[in-house]
């Protein structure tokens, strides 16, 4: 599909943000894999655990992993916002 010449500007940012994500993405993937007490969570699932899983779950500090990715969305909506802003005022 063909692009509006008028946000050029935005899908450009768009085109260099993706791959930057990406890259966030996946190292918060791998970082929260190694974070997961796998062994005593499917023990508790497989007891039926309930309180027992929820207690490993809310344990697991992986909140963190996601700070570099929301860093980047909210630098892209800013820099997308501002574009857009100075492409209609340039009309």
């Amino acid at each position: 599909m063909p692009r509006a010449p008028e946000f050029r500007a935005v899908h450009e940012q768009a085109d260099r943000i993706e791959p930057r994500l990406a890259r966030a993405l996946g190292k918060a993937t791998d970082r929260m894999r190694s974070l997961i007490p796998f062994a005593p969570l499917a023990e508790a699932i497989a007891a039926r655990d309930e309180r027992g899983a929820a207690r490993i779950i809310a344990e697991m500090d992986i909140e963190d992993t996601l700070v570099p990715s929301e860093q980047i969305l909210r630098d892209a909506f800013l820099k997308g916002g501002k574009t857009i802003a100075k492409e209609l005022n340039d009309e």
